[in-house]
């Protein structure tokens, strides 16, 4: 028998929930875990035990409803059938789009009830032929879904959110539901009631007693649509039962609102209050601090009450994908299933053992992949990486399973893998055969979803709580966080407009989800009738992203004054944390950093070999020096489409090495330059670069090569003494300092030519002219490198190369073929260059005494070096907006 209970506030049920603690074969039947817990306690209070079946929530009765009448039917969650519908539609051509997926499960959400009618779809198909504009817009996708739906269907799969739809079609057809189900039921499930959940209760009252508790607040008539499952219920119902009448309670209904410029004003304030209400002796669990969605809340909720030492009645949660073993896992399997990111590389790579690279190198290889050949650009990666591949074709959730563990590395970490596949497991289907990459997707979504305990929660703490669980009695302060418009009305988007759902309820009776109506709302409103000692209600004039909002309805008819000013909250324990001042090694380094007060010079055990680049690094500023020298910092530049500058510059030197080579050759083929560049490519590191990209520079280099070739031939015709002595050649250079100890300048020398009478030319290799100064601003500029190769000569340093004098010292542009820019002896021109109008050359006494104030300048350079001086000042602040280390400098004017 069907009877219905009329109740206005919550208060009311206390009468039915006191007959229901008398009688324990009755079932009483609840919407969410936390009030199933909360009448699970009462029980225990008055018994001491409680059955199974005493309390169920809906989903529940329905779950156990559809596997006693259909035992073979195996339900799936809803993620699971996500990723089936995925697989299915990925080949359809044309194209769904990305989120064609998502959209047919919500129209497979939405028309469950009609899916699963007999009659339903044929109907419907019928609408839509009187309606074109619809079938026009979501026709095709209905079609689909239904399709797809009733694959599903024979395969006995199912979500839980379509068990009713199923149960009721099913106890359409079959007279046997008694042997199902046989205890007296009550229903407390307000607003989430659903019409094809009334139909079942229908139903199932006809074998046992069924009372069910319609909410009939003074506002129903807003919610109409909301509530016509229990218009339907009451005009189906034998006994309508009489209107619950509440016990008169003394506890006033105060209520407060208040206007926060954001949400952490709210949470500050709603701490503050707690705060006061622990102090003035309330009972913590008797607090309830809610909010539509308070798991957006929590992040706030959580630092603040715990550093006021405010117990909450809620666990610390961790979601599975944030475990390293875990994330480490599915990293390796993306991999494995050739999805090739950086990111899965680098976490996979660098977790347990480190490859036989750099993590700068590593880094620079693989950050910009594009497919699984690009793992390919070094060995171990490769290795690691390439193997282990599984088999094409589709496989069962066993094949999977195992084929998936051979990437499970961590041993001490098994729990939180049984968790993965018992999920796994438990909701999929184990005989349906999918693609590899399909069963891993269906794995992240588990692990991005499921979550494990960090702590448990305190069961007399403050309550922490969703709109949909906070109905209840033992609440006498209550704060409502986050009423604006957004929060409380946030159905999922409907293809389907709200006439349009009218007319299917109105035509063919099947009440679908209301676009435009929000059960939180009902909620919200609903939980306002219970009694309490305080309520407040917070808005926040902006959200967690800094949107603007607007207040909810409710909020403003609780609002006398619709320009309320903003509440400021007052400051917590954490903002005294916060201003409470800085250790004085914080406080130190902070004035440092501001230049209030100098930084100390390092302590150097020995100072390292210098190369003429880290001398003028270190002129530039020390900072740059230090990060690269000291600190062994790298800045490798990332193996892209293109190649960058360096390694550009990196092939052609080693291309002229060898056309350079004694005899001389002007004569090469393009074929012998190919060859020569294509053993540079591999002597570079460049074996992993596409080969169409290389093809592309190869053409370019070997152009640039043979117009070297063709200048320096023109060159040799009219400097026939020309002998080119020697190609990238190293030298040492000893440096005293003043403690004795010695400081080496090393470095190599692109090339040396010579002339009859022994005396030498130094050149440097440049791709193109840049910047590259005359020797009257080598001091000026910072440009020291071909000084030092002149001293490294003059002074006999350079490997196989007898001391002797330097006349000459040039920067080779091969972009426009010059090698005039930096100094001439004039005295000694004419076997090795001639002298033209530039400011390029000097006497042989303004050489030495221009040699001279550079080797005093190197010697300044390496005694400050050497007395650990490293502090951040570069020698034009200009430096700094191009530096590669400006993101780890400390410079004041940086800060």
């Amino acid at each position: 028998m069907l009877s219905i209970a009329s109740i206005s506030r919550s208060a009311e049920k206390k009468k039915y929930l006191d007959l229901f603690l008398q009688n324990d074969s009755s079932t009483w039947i609840v919407s969410d875990l936390r009030n199933k817990f909360e009448v699970q306690q009462l029980i225990l209070e008055q018994q001491g035990f409680f059955e199974d079946f005493s309390v169920l929530r809906v989903s529940e009765l329905w779950r156990h409803l559809l596997k006693r009448q259909n035992p073979d039917c195996k339900i799936v969650s809803r993620d699971f059938v996500k990723t089936w519908v995925r697989e299915k539609i990925a080949d359809r051509t044309p194209s769904l789009g990305a989120q064609a997926d998502q959209v047919i499960l919500e129209m497979m959400d939405m028309m469950a009830p009609v899916y699963s009618h007999p009659l339903g779809s044929a109907r419907l198909r019928e609408w839509l032929q009187d309606n074109p504009e619809s079938l026009r817009r979501w026709g095709g996708w209905f079609m689909l879904a239904e399709e797809l739906f009733q694959e599903l269907h024979e395969k006995n799969m199912v979500t839980p959110q379509w068990m009713a739809g199923l149960l009721q079609n099913q106890s359409e057809s079959s007279s046997e539901d008694q042997k199902f189900w046989q205890r007296p039921l009550i229903f407390d499930v307000g607003s989430q009631l659903k019409q094809v959940e009334a139909d079942l209760i229908r139903s199932l009252s006809r074998h046992c007693d069924v009372l069910v508790l319609s909410p009939e607040p003074e506002f129903s008539v807003e919610f109409q649509y909301l509530l016509r499952p229990y218009e339907y219920l009451k005009a189906e119902a034998q006994h309508p039962g009489p209107k619950a009448q509440a016990e008169i309670t003394s506890l006033p209904s105060p209520s407060t609102t208040a206007r926060f410029s954001g949400v952490l004003g709210e949470v500050k304030r709603a701490c503050e209050l707690v705060r006061q209400w622990i102090e003035l002796g309330v009972p913590a669990k008797e607090i309830a601090v809610v909010s539509s969605d308070i798991e957006k809340y929590w992040p706030l909720i959580q630092p603040l009450f715990q550093t006021e030492g405010i117990p909450v009645a809620k666990d610390i949660m961790a979601r599975l994908q944030t475990l390293p073993a875990i994330s480490s896992w599915l990293s390796d399997l993306r991999l494995r299933l050739k999805e090739v990111r950086y990111s899965d590389l680098e976490t996979v790579a660098f977790q347990e053992t480190t490859p036989d690279l750099r993590f700068e190198k590593f880094r620079a290889l693989f950050q910009e992949m594009i497919s699984s050949d690009d793992l390919r650009r070094h060995q171990s990666i490769e290795r690691m990486y390439l193997q282990n591949e599984i088999s094409a074709g589709p496989l069962s959730l066993d094949e999977f399973i195992g084929w998936a563990l051979r990437s499970w590395r961590d041993d001490r970490q098994f729990v939180y893998l049984e968790i993965c596949l018992r999920e796994l497991m438990a909701n999929a289907h184990p005989e349906l055969r999918m693609e590899s990459r399909s069963w891993a997707h269906y794995l992240e979504q588990i692990v991005a979803k499921k979550e494990i305990k960090v702590s448990k929660a305190l069961p007399d703490g403050v309550q922490i709580l969703n709109l949909t669980s906070a109905d209840s009695l033992q609440f006498t302060r209550r704060i409502f966080l986050g009423l604006s418009e957004a929060m409380l009305r946030n159905p999922p988007e409907s293809l389907l407009s709200t006439q349009e759902v009218l007319s299917i309820a109105s035509q063919l009776g099947f009440y679908l989800n209301h676009p435009e109506i929000s059960h939180l709302e009902f909620d919200l409103a609903w939980l306002s009738l219970s009694p309490a000692l305080e309520t407040h209600y917070y808005f926040p004039q902006t959200d967690f992203s800094g949107g603007v909002e607007s207040p909810c309805s409710f909020w403003m008819k609780k609002t006398e004054d619709h320009e309320l000013p903003l509440t400021m909250p007052s400051d917590s324990r954490w903002d005294s944390w916060m201003n409470s001042g800085l250790t004085e090694d914080l406080q130190t380094r902070l004035d440092q950093d501001l230049g209030n007060q100098s930084v100390s010079n390092l302590q150097l055990q020995q100072v390292p070999a210098l190369s003429p680049s880290s001398l003028e690094s270190y002129r530039d500023c020390p900072f740059i020096f230090t990060s690269q020298k000291l600190f062994r910092l790298m800045d490798v530049p990332t193996l892209d489409l293109d190649v960058d500058r360096r390694t550009r510059g990196q092939l052609i030197h080693w291309a002229l090495d060898k056309v350079c080579a004694e005899p001389r050759r002007f004569d090469w083929s393009e074929t012998e330059v190919h060859q020569i560049l294509d053993q540079a490519r591999e002597q570079v590191g460049l074996t992993a670069l596409d080969d169409f990209i290389w093809q592309g520079l190869r053409r370019k280099q070997t152009s640039m090569v043979l117009r070297f070739l063709a200048f320096e031939k023109e060159w040799q015709s009219r400097f026939p003494e020309t002998k080119v002595l020697a190609r990238e050649k190293n030298f040492s250079r000893a440096h005293k300092m003043t403690d004795g100890s010695e400081v080496l300048i090393r470095g190599k020398i692109d090339r040396i030519d010579q002339d009859h009478d022994g005396r030498y030319v130094v050149m440097d290799y440049k791709m193109a002219p840049g910047d590259f100064k005359n020797f009257n601003s080598w001091i000026k500029d910072n440009q020291l490198q071909l000084a030092l190769y002149m001293l490294a000569v003059q002074s006999g340093s350079v490997e196989d190369v007898p001391a002797g004098e330097v006349i000459g010292a040039f920067y080779y542009s091969l972009k426009n073929l010059a090698r005039d820019r930096g100094l001439k002896v004039e005295e000694a021109a004419g076997t090795l260059f001639d002298l033209d109008r530039k400011k390029n050359r000097l006497s042989s006494e303004a050489k030495e005494e221009l040699l001279g104030e550079i080797e005093d300048l190197i010697e300044e350079t390496i005694q400050q070096l050497g007395s650990g001086k490293i502090q951040p000042e570069p020698r034009q602040l200009e430096l700094c907006n191009d530096c590669q280390w400006r993101n780890l400098c400390r410079a004041p004017h940086l800060n």
